[in-house]
């Protein structure tokens, strides 16, 4: 397992995160991953000419409740417009098998808009594992709130919180 050690902004536009990896009883191995967002955090809504600030979307969520694990807004290329993991928390993924868990949900998500003609717009996706909850809410038609939670947490109430605060920032 992985553990986030540090994580700081190295510029307006990237954040860097140092995650260490126990190896033996004495020595670790630490890897560092860069991620990238746009600007400050602020783009233009892709439903609307309101700018969206995702870091406040980002800490809005983040503080709805203590489950809540890990949160990133990405647009449909998977590009990572802001996000983190909370902090003292073990990552149960691997860097790359989280990279390929946010691609599948971008997929899934495109996947869920072929039908909306017939069926309607997705309001969110919710998988439930042993060890997490995921929840996929779109943001915009280009844009997806990713986030796991603890098993334990009231899904519900925080989805319904989380669309209160999309709605709120994007209407």
């Amino acid at each position: 397992m992985f553990q986030k050690r540090t994580a700081y902004y190295r510029s307006s536009c990237q954040i860097e995160v140092t995650y260490t990896r126990q190896k033996s009883s004495q020595s670790t191995d630490a890897r560092r991953f860069n991620f990238l967002y746009h600007g400050a955090g602020m783009v233009r809504n892709t439903m609307s000419d309101v700018p969206v600030d995702y870091k406040t979307i980002y800490n809005k969520i983040m503080n709805l409740d203590s489950t809540i694990r890990f949160v990133t807004i990405i647009d449909s290329e998977g590009k990572l417009l802001y996000g983190g993991q909370r902090e003292g928390l073990t990552s149960h993924l691997k860097p790359d098998y989280q990279k390929q868990s946010l691609r599948h949900a971008i997929d899934a998500w495109e996947l869920r808009n072929r039908f909306s003609g017939s069926i309607g717009q997705g309001k969110y996706a919710l998988a439930e594992y042993e060890k997490i909850k995921r929840i996929t809410i779109p943001l915009g038609r280009k844009h997806l709130i990713y986030l796991t939670t603890e098993i334990e947490a009231d899904h519900n109430s925080i989805i319904a919180n989380i669309l209160k605060i999309r709605d709120s920032t994007t209407s």
